[in-house]
């Protein structure tokens, strides 16, 4: 029943990531394109100051939920901690995921920016500085999934 649980859950949040993803992508990517301004150096430094302050911002929200419940044992806090972070976090961070399929089917986030005005290089660059954040958010998703099921993995 317990490993039921989790597998279940990991089953749900995938499904959501994917769902998420499709839906917001176009728009981070528009506001990543823009705030790089066609510069190599800049798309790279906005990336990965984007993608840092997420990943940081995410595991303190986990870290408040997991201190809340040791210190008063405030459940109610880790809960909704875990499921904010697996709501918001997780799919934001597979946004910059490379896309591995046989035939081609998806579009890469490269040739999304570039649908959208950037220029390749701006696009490659982008890609490249959040492939390490997509692997930190499938990190976090089972960390969050975690201490979402706290008493239930025991």
């Amino acid at each position: 029943m317990k490993a039921a649980l989790v597998v279940g859950c990991l089953a749900a949040v995938l499904l959501w990531v994917w769902l998420a993803r499709r839906r917001f992508q176009e728009r981070h990517l528009a506001w990543l394109v823009r705030r790089a301004r066609g510069d190599i150096t800049r798309a790279r430094t906005v990336t990965v100051g984007a993608e840092s302050a997420a990943l940081i911002l995410a595991c303190g929200v986990l870290a408040l939920g997991v201190l809340s419940e040791q210190l008063w044992a405030a459940f109610y806090v880790r809960i909704p901690a875990a499921v904010l972070v697996l709501a918001l976090y997780v799919p934001y961070a597979a946004m910059l995921a490379p896309v591995r399929t046989a035939a081609r089917l998806r579009r890469t986030p490269q040739q999304r920016m570039v649908d959208l005005g950037a220029p390749a290089r701006v696009a490659d660059r982008i890609a490249r500085a959040g492939r390490p954040y997509a692997i930190a958010g499938s990190v976090v998703m089972l960390a969050a999934v975690y201490v979402l099921f706290w008493h239930h993995i025991d």
